[in-house]
């Protein structure tokens, strides 16, 4: 028993590495996703590229993973630094109970052309496009963002340079499926 729950029903721990893409003019690389049948909130929002470690991966082996599969971009995961921000929290996917820890990564992209050719087949599925959002696009969008705070992190990078030590992001809500 997990925190007085049977295991069956224990949330199933998710640790995931995600990267933040800057390119020259300080905007940052979103990816949106598919819509689907289920219609939550998931299904329509944007998004950092990244995603779940493999076993024995480190989140900065498993951010220039994602890295490459979803964008092209290949770094090597010495060359990401340090977390710049976290995120954790309770998720449903289907019927389980998961609990997602997020660590994300500041990456400087100079003339990145998007190419999702390294996409794994779940990936293909999930991502309908990406666009490149300013602060101000985010500051104004009405649309669903993850991870929330984005813009105030966003703004801190580029006003104050990296953080000392990764800021903590709220999680999203309970609409917000991952």
């Amino acid at each position: 028993m997990v925190w007085g729950m049977p295991r069956a029903m224990a949330p199933v721990f998710r640790p995931s590495a995600r990267c933040l893409v800057l390119d020259r003019d300080g905007r940052i690389l979103l990816f949106r996703s598919k819509t689907d049948a289920t219609d939550d909130v998931a299904s329509r929002a944007w998004f950092t590229p990244g995603g779940g470690l493999r076993r024995g991966e480190t989140p900065a082996q498993a951010a220039s993973r994602e890295l490459a599969e979803e964008t092209g971009l290949r770094l090597p995961p010495w060359e990401l630094g340090s977390v710049v921000a976290v995120s954790a929290g309770l998720w449903r996917a289907g019927q389980r109970q998961m609990f997602g820890a997020d660590s994300f990564f500041l990456v400087r992209a100079v003339g990145l052309s998007v190419s999702g050719d390294g996409r794994e087949e779940q990936e293909r599925q999930a991502l309908a496009t990406h666009r490149w959002w300013s602060l101000h696009d985010l500051d104004a969008t009405t649309e669903q963002v993850f991870p929330l705070g984005l813009a105030s992190v966003l703004r801190q990078i580029l006003t104050g340079g990296l953080p000392d030590r990764p800021v903590r992001l709220p999680w999203r809500d309970n609409a917000g499926q991952h």
